[in-house]
């Protein structure tokens, strides 16, 4: 009512939807800018706890990458984490790449997409993803290189939004 009228922040809303895992998504589009090409739909899975955003290989097969394309680096970086729901503490590991490319949120209804800019995403195929996504194909988690604004963030849960402060 009045009072969340009073209390909207400068910035951008991204509005958040609930998955089936219970984790927070927003939707994502990612585009190369080099070819103009942007992606399908990717699912964001918002994780506040992370410090660098990545997707999967599916996600950026929309903007037509592939490991070894142009732009797309191997790291000597690998990732390490639970294999899938329940999987009691099988773990799994995974080396990273590297591609740059922008990255675009969901704006609020009637609003223009968030553009976010030209960012550095590590890629690679987490096989928690497809549990936590609902199945999609293309998705990443939306880590804070990715969401906090040059003011921070606030995350709205009842509203289900977040905020890229200004």
């Amino acid at each position: 009512g009045l009072g969340r009228a009073m209390l909207r922040p400068a910035g951008r809303a991204v509005p958040l939807f609930r998955q089936s895992s219970g984790l927070l998504a927003a939707h994502a589009w990612l585009r190369d800018g080099a070819t103009g090409r942007e992606s399908p739909t990717v699912m964001g899975l918002v994780d506040l706890g992370s410090t660098f955003s990545l997707c999967n290989w599916k996600a950026i097969a929309g903007v037509g990458k592939r490991p070894g394309s142009a732009g797309v680096l191997a790291t000597p970086t690998a990732c390490s984490g639970l294999t899938t729901p329940g999987a009691g503490a099988e773990t799994h590991s995974v080396q990273l790449h590297k591609v740059d490319l922008e990255v675009k949120l969901d704006g609020e209804p009637g609003q223009e997409k968030v553009q976010l800019g030209r960012m550095g995403l590590y890629v690679a195929d987490l096989p928690v993803l497809p549990h936590a996504t609902d199945g999609r194909d293309g998705a990443m988690v939306l880590g804070l290189d990715v969401l906090e604004g040059p003011a921070g963030l606030l995350l709205d849960v009842a509203a289900r939004c977040l905020w890229l402060l200004k």
